[in-house]
């Protein structure tokens, strides 16, 4: 059986330079479905993936489901791309969630499910490419020659250990370092006094940047899958910097900046107004 659009008739139409992208993207799948994952379709990068200067963009593609075409990576590289694509826009959408219940009072549980969610996918995602290798787990290692790309040491990938040991010590595990000392600082221990999405945020921002140098450091040809590993990148970069408010949504129906940002934005036009009031004018002496 074939799915919806087959991706040779879509190729022979790219080819030719016909934009059939509108009559096709409503019923094609997304780069994660392709990977053999359900989920949300990720924000396609500039030019869509392995886009050629000047040709259609593409935006997503189907293919017979009994046959994959030979520009997607094999196994089990194909089910480690759909893992991390999956992961990095579950962090990007979990930034909303948590946002909306930035309070511990009425929604004390349904925040600390978002938080514990967010940080568990990130604590998966940091030991695959910044953490020690273990045997069974996929690894950096893997896709990339220890001689060509190696962990980095900057503050970024410091502030992202202390973010790993505490979700290890404090959320992961039931260890005896939540009780010892018996009143402990969080800023002490990740350098906020509280986790909030914006934090967040900057937290897979710094991820995104040192997945970016790492997906640089790969092969290139299929069998890297290096156009995959780039679109869910750049689709999970873009909703977190739309969400932090630090780049205009191209989506703006679909994605906005965090209600915590579009509030601080109002208090700052708000601060501006009252320090430049409207000048009274006053007529001149007769």
């Amino acid at each position: 059986m074939f799915a919806d659009v087959d991706c040779r008739e879509w190729f022979a139409a790219h080819r030719q330079g016909r934009r059939r992208g509108e009559a096709l993207r409503p019923r094609t799948r997304s780069p994660a479905a392709a990977l053999g994952r359900r989920g949300p379709s990720p924000v396609p990068p500039p030019g869509g993936l392995g886009r050629v200067a000047g040709s259609p963009r593409i935006m997503a593609c189907t293919f017979p489901c009994m046959s994959l075409p030979d520009w997607v990576p094999p196994q089990p590289t194909r089910g480690i791309v759909g893992q991390i694509t999956h992961h990095l826009d579950h962090l990007a959408e979990m930034l909303y969630a948590i946002d909306e219940y930035d309070e511990l009072n009425y929604h004390h549980h349904r925040r600390i499910a978002f938080v514990d969610s967010f940080l568990l996918d990130f604590r998966a995602l940091y030991y695959f490419l910044l953490g020690p290798r273990t045997a069974g787990d996929a690894h950096r290692y893997d896709f990339v020659d220890i001689r060509a790309w190696q962990r980095p040491k900057t503050e970024a990938t410091k502030r992202m250990d202390k973010l790993v040991l505490f979700i290890s010590k404090h959320r992961a595990h039931l260890s005896m370092s939540r009780f010892v000392p018996e009143y402990q600082d969080l800023e002490d221990l990740i350098g906020v006094s509280q986790i909030t999405a914006e934090f967040l945020g900057r937290v897979l921002l710094d991820y995104l940047d040192i997945l970016d140098d790492f997906i640089d450091k790969l092969p290139e040809g299929t069998e890297s899958g290096k156009g995959f590993w780039q679109g869910a990148a750049y689709s999970a970069r873009h909703k977190t910097e739309v969400a932090l408010g630090v780049r205009e949504s191209d989506y703006p129906e679909h994605f906005k900046p965090l209600n915590s940002v579009q509030a601080q934005r109002a208090s700052v036009r708000t601060e501006a107004d009252s320090s430049h009031p409207d000048s009274e004018t006053t007529s001149d002496p007769v």
